[in-house]
């Protein structure tokens, strides 16, 4: 009997022991179980982490995009006044180069005309009316030339000079007037004006006055130019002392007595009177000067007085109709230089 009761306590710690195991082996297992599921849950934490870093990328690359769209906007918005002022710049510049353009069409504002500083040096040849600004005091030489439609020329009180052939060749140019203030005109200033009827001259001028058209020095004594547009007989006024150069060029005149009072005949003072057909020289004249008389294809009878001490030899070239008389002999073209030898004594 109490073999069987160490035998049942024997079986029962056993069976103790046993149970005692496997809870040991359960825990064990659930431990390792756990054990196995943290390095998922840290997993999923990294894998948190990584979808974060993602969308933390995600954002800092958005931001950028979005910082680089505000940059390029604002980097359109700080080119934008350049380009308005290019544009602004091109209206200008569009402006000005219109300007002359527009004011083609008024000849108030002397469009037509180029000047340089204080000086007219040329002149639109189509233009038909200009108006000198006030502040220009010279017209150049050759200013005007061959402006053959110039039909009205209007000179400002400021101009003082009219050089060289300065009006050369305007031949529609019928008149013209010089101001008080003009102190100086060329001799050739109006050369080749071949309408030219009038040279006028405001009262007040120091310089020049104006009889029946004719250009005269302030006192009357120097006969400065007749305007080619003249033609027929002339008589020059008493009191005229000298007759200046090219005074008579090219005009229409037929024939002219000079008197006794001129005392000096300017260089080609005749030249080119193709309708001249006489002259009688006055007794003061002592020297016929350079061309006097050329290219007078006209002219048939030359006077001259026995003061006569000097012929220059282009006097009478081209004159081949003319007859000289001069101390009571007469010399054909053909004898022109006996003339030139008995007069100049060589």
């Amino acid at each position: 009997m109490k073999k069987a009761k160490i035998i049942s306590a024997v079986l029962f710690a056993a069976l103790v022991l046993a149970g005692c195991q496997e809870n040991i082996g359960g825990s064990q297992n659930q431990s390792s179980q756990q054990s196995s599921s943290a390095p998922s849950e840290s997993s999923v934490e990294s894998s948190s982490d990584v979808q974060s870093s993602e969308t933390q990328s995600s954002d800092t690359q958005s931001s950028d995009v979005q910082s680089s769209d505000t940059h390029s906007s604002d980097t359109q918005s700080s080119t934008a006044p350049q380009v308005q002022s290019s544009s602004e710049a091109q209206t200008t510049e569009s402006k000005t180069q219109s300007t002359p353009q527009q004011s083609s069409t008024n000849p108030e504002t002397n469009s037509a005309l180029t000047i340089r500083g204080n000086k007219i040096v040329d002149c639109d040849e189509n233009a038909e009316t200009v108006v000198i600004p006030q502040g220009v005091v010279e017209i150049d030489e050759y200013a005007f030339a061959d402006c053959k439609k110039l039909k009205s020329v209007t000179i400002s009180s400021t101009v003082r000079d009219i050089e060289d052939f300065a009006f050369k060749g305007c031949t529609s140019l019928v008149s013209i007037t010089i101001p008080a203030g003009t102190d100086d005109v060329s001799d050739s200033a109006f050369d080749g004006c071949a309408a030219l009827k009038e040279i006028n001259v405001e009262s007040g001028n120091r310089e020049y006055c104006s009889v029946d058209g004719v250009l005269y020095s302030s006192n009357k004594t120097e006969l400065i130019r007749l305007p080619e547009g003249k033609s027929g007989d002339f008589s020059i006024p008493s009191g005229v002392y000298e007759i200046d150069d090219r005074a008579f060029a090219n005009t229409g005149i037929k024939s002219i007595t000079i008197p006794d009072a001129v005392r000096e005949i300017g260089e080609a003072a005749f030249e080119g009177c193709n309708n001249l057909t006489s002259v009688k020289v006055g007794n003061g004249v002592t020297e016929i000067e350079e061309r006097l008389f050329k290219n007078c294809t006209s002219l048939t009878s030359v006077t001259l007085p026995d003061s006569v001490r000097e012929i220059e030899y282009s006097a009478f070239e081209g004159c081949e109709k003319v007859s000289v008389s001069y101390k009571g002999k007469t010399y054909s073209y053909v004898q022109i230089n006996d003339l030139y030898k008995a007069v100049n004594g060589r």
